[in-house]
């Protein structure tokens, strides 16, 4: 016996390779965007981030003057302001005082939660 691939989904990737190479492009371009907007969001706030090149997560270091523990400064920022972030001690020692963000939200979610980040950081640092 050997088993393969649905004819259907044969011809939908025969039909992917020959003419859509190119539809990604489109949401490509909204990554960017969206991934642009929040390191500059966060960079004009303080936080440092090195520019990531795939994937759509952002990992920032909390600044100095915040709590550098990444579990307690995110679920103050929940409690407060209704927006969930990943810190990054969750993925091991090394990224404590840091915290991941995706950008595969809308536009408007992204811009929302900026906002929310600001105003959490304005009321709550030592800066």
């Amino acid at each position: 016996m050997v088993t393969a691939s649905a004819t259907a989904m044969q011809y939908g990737a025969l039909e992917a390779l020959k003419n859509g190479k190119d539809d990604a492009l489109p949401m490509r371009e909204a990554y960017v965007a969206r991934r642009d907007y929040i390191m500059e969001k966060m960079q004009d706030l303080g936080l440092k981030i090195i520019r990531p090149d795939g994937a759509f997560y952002i990992f920032a270091k909390i600044p100095i003057g915040y709590n550098q523990d990444s579990f307690a400064f995110l679920q103050e920022f929940a409690r407060q302001k209704s927006v969930a972030f990943i810190p990054d001690a969750a993925f091991g020692k090394y990224g404590e005082g840091y915290i991941r963000i995706s950008y595969a939200a809308s536009m408007e979610v992204i811009e929302e939660a900026m906002k929310r980040l600001k105003e959490f950081m304005e009321e709550n640092g030592e800066n």
